[in-house]
């Protein structure tokens, strides 16, 4: 990789973070500013909004170590049968908890 490639990737990289990180602070700031209570800010806000950017890493981590491991870019739950099995599962959980 040529030392061009490598500040484009750099580049998108940082566009990608700056963007991230204002959107964490737009959702955690959004709301009615006269009635601010902080406990629901750090009870609810904060861990709803880190949550979410840990699960959106993880299944990002996810597809590419799916795309990895069967070299191929273009390789998705779909193309694997890995969403029908997960349709499957939802199925099965749903009945059974339906049973009880």
């Amino acid at each position: 990789m040529n030392e061009t490639n490598r500040a484009r990737i750099a580049s998108i990289g940082v566009a990608l973070a700056l963007i991230l990180a204002g959107s964490l602070m737009l959702a955690l700031t959004t709301g009615p500013a006269d009635n601010f209570d902080p406990q629901v800010f750090w009870l609810l806000r904060l861990p709803r909004a880190i949550s979410a950017v840990a699960v959106g890493g993880a299944l990002a981590v996810s597809g590419a170590m799916i795309q990895s491991v069967l070299m191929n870019p273009l390789a998705d739950p779909y193309t694997t049968g890995t969403a029908s099995a997960a349709a499957l599962g939802a199925v099965i959980g749903s009945l059974l908890q339906a049973q009880h």
